[in-house]
């Protein structure tokens, strides 16, 4: 929202295309003015909400997706992708939290790149805070917390951040080919909370063995 403490203040409505939008300007500048560009009547409103996806690598293709089939036992390969908002510098709080349903997430496997393809890795204390900047999370899940002033100081605002990691799928595992075991990621900054982001493994009989 832009707030303003002028008069010459009219309705307006922002559009998901991000188009401009005409509006007075008010004659005292609001707090929030880095998030938009003003010129003449002509206002243009920026979009920082942040995003994550995460998916899971087929043991067969050996592409990244939605969902694979897996055994027990198995380690199993999980890619993150989180969209680091280009206000990053303002946020307080900017956190993963990753929880896993018959899996369990290896903390030690866990490594941060700048690049898709996840050939350039990044270092954890470039951008996670410095106590607990990766933790355990309930009980076989994790939390990575980013220290929101290094994303802004390595210019990593704006931009896209990957992490790979490993989990074990345990014996309590669903064997079955519609519920599944889902493992989900949610991306809390501030106080607000994204759409959570769940992968699904399945599992068959020979699972077992």
């Amino acid at each position: 929202d832009l707030h303003s403490t002028s008069r010459r203040q009219r309705q307006m409505c922002i559009r998901d295309s991000g188009k401009t939008v005409t509006v007075s300007q008010p004659e005292t500048p609001p707090e929030n003015k880095d998030d938009y560009k003003a010129e003449s009547s002509q206002v243009t409103v920026y979009n920082y909400a942040p995003d994550v996806d995460k998916d899971v690598k087929d043991r067969v293709k050996g592409e990244y997706q939605q969902g694979a089939d897996y055994a027990v036992g198995d380690t199993i390969e999980y890619k993150v992708k989180v969209v680091i908002p280009a206000n990053i510098g303002k946020l307080k709080n900017f956190f993963l939290t990753d929880t896993p349903t018959n899996l369990t997430d290896k903390t030690d496997s866990i490594k941060f790149y700048s690049n898709a393809e996840c050939t350039t890795e990044i270092a954890s204390t470039d951008i996670l805070v410095g106590t607990n900047g990766i933790a355990a999370y309930e009980t076989d899940g994790f939390k990575i917390t980013f220290d929101t002033a290094k994303l802004n100081n390595q210019t990593y605002a704006g931009k896209t951040i990957y992490i790979k990691y490993n989990a074990e799928l345990k014996k309590e595992a669903a064997v079955t080919t519609t519920e599944g075991n889902h493992n989900t990621i949610d991306l809390t900054y501030s106080k607000k909370t994204s759409t959570d982001n769940t992968c699904l493994l399945y599992t068959s009989d020979a699972a077992d063995d």
